[in-house]
């Protein structure tokens, strides 16, 4: 069995290429980041942009895969602000670059392409989010994701096309770049460790919101390629609320450094954006494995790593 990853060069693709692998799939895929780690465990790697069209049909003509996953996507929710109209190209183009290059080349794969919880309109309850949940993204980043999903479904009606949808909330792990939550938070960890304490700034500590591990997620992605219903969408949640205070707090607990913490709430009442993923453990048996304690270890572990190989 073939499978085409968009995206595999970045934080998830990686994670998810090594699962396929143990699979026993023949895994290809492309992006725009150098990743000679992929290269070593087997997989086909080529740099290429998701909205060069011609070089994405190229791929597709040359894989012929089985299964599809779409990760390539600007991924960054916050900088989506600043950036709009880079974060609808590579989301919505790119979507439909990739989607029309199978088209094209006569080919009915298995496709999931993934979204975000981020189309979802935040709750200030502690009620659990399904996928009949109102869509209200608030930033360019669900703006376009919401949209990708639309474009995708509608190749799935009119050419028929095999397409799943798969909405993940917050997830981390090793290999997360920064510009996220929890490896935000662990190098300014480790940064405080190196200079033996100090202040810690952050912006508002409140709001919840559904955290996984990532090998989790890359889990719940293959059994939804394999036993997912097409023209479905799928929350891929934990069901469990962290707000992000008890998230620092927990890292915190792991050093012994003398710190502190320095907040400005919103004036706003937090929001909280937690998964219900009843549907995909139904359809697939899926449920979490990893806990969030050991993917904080796991984060911290890699920056102080990271700093303690710098010069000092």
């Amino acid at each position: 069995m073939r499978a085409l990853v968009s995206g595999m060069g970045g934080f998830v693709g990686i994670y998810l290429a090594r699962a396929l692998r143990l699979r026993g799939f023949e895994v290809s895929g492309f992006g725009i980041h150098p990743a000679p780690a992929l290269q070593e465990i087997g997989c086909n790697y080529h740099r290429c942009n998701i909205t060069n069209y011609s070089a994405v049909c190229e791929l597709v003509r040359s894989v012929r895969p089985h299964h599809v996953y779409h990760l390539a996507a600007f991924s960054r929710p916050s900088l989506s602000l600043t950036k709009p109209r880079e974060c609808y190209h590579v989301n919505c183009l790119g979507t439909a670059h990739l989607l029309e290059s199978l088209r094209e080349a006569h080919l009915k794969p298995r496709i999931l392409v993934v979204s975000s919880a981020q189309v979802y309109e935040p709750r200030n309850d502690r009620t659990r989010i399904r996928e009949n949940g109102p869509i209200k993204p608030r930033l360019p980043y669900g703006v376009s994701k919401w949209a990708s999903e639309q474009i995708a479904l509608q190749y799935g009606r009119d050419y028929g096309l095999p397409v799943l949808v798969a909405r993940p909330f917050n997830h981390s792990g090793r290999g997360q770049p920064v510009g996220y939550v929890i490896p935000d938070f662990a190098r300014r960890v480790a940064e405080l460790e190196r200079r033996r304490g100090g202040d810690f700034q952050v912006r508002d500590l409140r709001p919840v919101r559904d955290f996984l591990h990532v090998q989790d997620v890359v889990q719940a992605y293959i059994q939804l390629l394999e036993r997912g219903v097409e023209g479905e969408t799928y929350n891929v949640a934990s069901g469990e609320g962290l707000s992000i205070q008890e998230i620092l707090d927990q890292l915190l607990a792991l050093t012994k450094i003398d710190y502190e913490i320095r907040s400005t709430p919103s004036p706003s009442e937090p929001d909280h954006l937690v998964g219900d993923s009843g549907k995909l453990m139904r359809v697939t048996g899926w449920y979490p494995q990893k806990s969030i304690s050991g993917m904080l270890r796991e984060v911290l572990q890699e920056w102080r790593e990271r700093l303690d190989a710098e010069p000092v």
